[in-house]
């Protein structure tokens, strides 16, 4: 007599899906990476690629600035355009993109072709940091939402700590090529994973929309937004000119190096530290999270007359470049105004809003005060963060405080 086979049963059906979250949240992490590291590949290998394509050094450095100015001006239209379409299918096209469009930038020669190639892969970077984190929420309790999106935060820093470095030293020993076809490898596995684990947890039909927000807010969520321009702006103010800030003893060679290194481990270490405090006390992470970045700037500014101060400075401003925009996506998840995805590309552009902002009024300050304004330029944007924070306190709903700001322990969510 034949055995009957029976159905899993509830316990395995758990496992089952603890696991393909896991994998599923591990691959949108490779893709994180690979997306950020790609974007920032040509600043290492800047003369490698202006010769290899035959493009002069200023030609080259457009393959940057197209990539960012194309996230910032494509992402929020794309993605209104694809809410229609199932989050795991819009995922899985822009990571192949990804793959394709770097395949293209390393084998077709063609200027149009490489400018192509980048426009493409910029649209989808745009696009998958706008669903990545619903898709990877999505599967786990709410009380670890935060350290969920940690994990994507920290794979997208450690881009710069581990991706650029390694890249360069590949491309410099192997070619240029090299590193690019590496990422587009980290694509195809991000890809089968997520082919394979990836579910569809849409919160409604595709023809009504996806996730929205639990305590929609739009004057809330809007301050959150200037909090998050005005403190990547105070960020690259002074990151984008680290080599002319006024430091007793001067930055160059080796020690710029180490200083951005310090920026940057920081960073990676800050992002990976602070999902639990976000679950437990989120309007303490913010508040820690901008301190940081004071702290930061107040040392820099200690370190024109003592040299040693820069290095906690770079520390500290490392973290908060890495924790201020993790917090503000946190946020946006509960005060989203319209639907989940469209809030997080906004909280894209003005996070790309914020690096061109501090670009400038680092330019202008050196144009117009010399080097020893830089740092004061950025504090006064951080101050204005902090006072938008202070405003969001008084002004917004009792709703939105209590659901995302209200400073509780959550011990009594099952961990």
């Amino acid at each position: 007599m034949s055995r009957t086979e029976r159905a899993p049963g509830p316990a395995t059906s758990r496992l089952r899906d603890r696991r393909r979250a896991y994998v599923s949240l591990v691959a949108l992490a490779v893709a994180a990476f690979a997306f950020n590291t790609v974007e920032i590949l040509p600043v290492g290998l800047l003369p490698e690629i202006a010769a290899g394509l035959g493009l002069s050094p200023p030609q080259a450095g457009m393959l940057v600035t197209a990539y960012a100015l194309t996230i910032a001006v494509g992402t929020v239209p794309v993605v209104a355009a694809s809410t229609r379409v199932r989050r795991r299918t819009v995922i899985l096209g822009v990571v192949a993109v990804l793959t394709v469009a770097t395949v293209v930038f390393v084998v077709v020669p063609a200027v149009g072709s490489v400018f192509g190639s980048r426009v493409a892969t910029a649209v989808a970077h745009g696009v998958m940091w706008s669903l990545m984190g619903p898709a990877a929420v999505a599967p786990y309790p709410e009380h670890l939402r935060g350290r969920v999106l940690s994990v994507l935060a920290t794979a997208g820093a450690a881009a710069i700590v581990g991706g650029l470095p390694a890249g360069t030293w590949l491309g410099g020993l192997l070619g240029w090529r090299v590193p690019f076809v590496v990422v587009a490898v980290l694509g195809i596995g991000s890809v089968a994973m997520l082919a394979a684990c990836l579910d569809d947890h849409d919160d409604a039909r595709p023809e009504i929309g996806r996730a929205r927000s639990r305590a929609p807010d739009a004057f809330a969520f809007a301050l959150v937004l200037v909090v998050l321009a005005a403190s990547v702006a105070a960020t690259f103010t002074v990151v984008t000119f680290v080599s002319l800030l006024p430091v007793d003893g001067g930055i160059n060679g080796a020690r710029r190096a180490a200083v951005l290194t310090t920026f940057g481990v920081s960073g990676v270490a800050a992002a990976a530290l602070l999902g639990r405090l976000l679950d437990r006390r989120p309007r303490a992470a913010f508040a820690l999270a901008l301190g940081l970045q004071g702290g930061g700037l107040i040392a820099l500014t200690a370190a024109a007359a003592w040299g040693p101060a820069l290095w906690p400075g770079a520390a500290l401003l490392g973290a908060a470049a890495t924790t201020v925009p993790l917090v503000c996506q946190y946020v946006v998840y509960d005060l989203a105004p319209a639907r989940l995805e469209l809030a997080l590309a906004l909280a894209s552009l003005a996070y790309n809003a914020g690096v061109a902002l501090g670009a400038g009024l680092g330019s202008w300050a050196l144009r117009t005060h010399a080097s020893d304004a830089l740092v004061p330029a950025s504090l006064v944007v951080w101050t204005a963060a902090a006072a938008v924070c202070a405003v969001a306190r008084r002004r917004t709903s009792m709703q939105a405080i209590t659901v995302s700001l209200l400073d509780v322990p959550r011990e009594d969510r099952a961990e």
